[in-house]
């Protein structure tokens, strides 16, 4: 384990406690495990995800920040991006190590908001979207309805 790792994580939880993010929560799983943490996000207005929060589960990799964190959702969401597991569709071609964990946030809420359509992911939902979008609209509505929390937990 790495002390680079280390104090880059306790600076980044240190700043997400100074100045807290708005409409989404960032905290540890356990106090003592710095490479285990969870999350909750509000969908974009402009989403299907709208009026809905999303649990995240964050597992940091002990090469962090020169290898990514992995992120699932907990809460089921019906995305193109997002496989049924709540596995996100991301290429680690993306990363680099000036990225942080609010950065990933940042960028899932793009994709929650802009889906990629070209990107890999679940090729019914993204058919589905490209043939019909207001159809894939209706359907992730509906699951965000059913499925995802309607306050940020404590």
């Amino acid at each position: 384990m790495s002390s680079i790792t280390i104090k880059r994580l306790q600076n980044e939880l240190s700043t997400i406690e100074k100045r807290p993010l708005k409409d989404m929560t960032v905290e540890l799983v356990d106090s003592r495990d710095l490479f285990h943490w969870k999350a909750a996000i509000k969908g974009p207005l402009n989403s299907p995800y709208a009026n809905g929060y999303f649990l995240l589960d964050i597992q940091i990799p002990q090469e962090y920040p020169f290898a990514p964190p992995k992120v699932m959702f907990v809460t089921r969401i019906f995305h193109p991006n997002i496989s049924s597991e709540g596995n996100i569709c991301f290429r680690k071609s993306d990363w680099t190590s000036a990225l942080n964990i609010t950065d990933v946030l940042f960028t899932i809420l793009d994709l929650l908001e802009y889906p990629d359509l070209d990107k890999p992911g679940r090729s019914q939902i993204i058919h589905m979207a490209k043939e019909n979008y207001q159809r894939y609209y209706w359907f992730a509505k509906r699951f965000t309805e059913k499925y995802a929390l309607k306050a940020l937990p404590l």
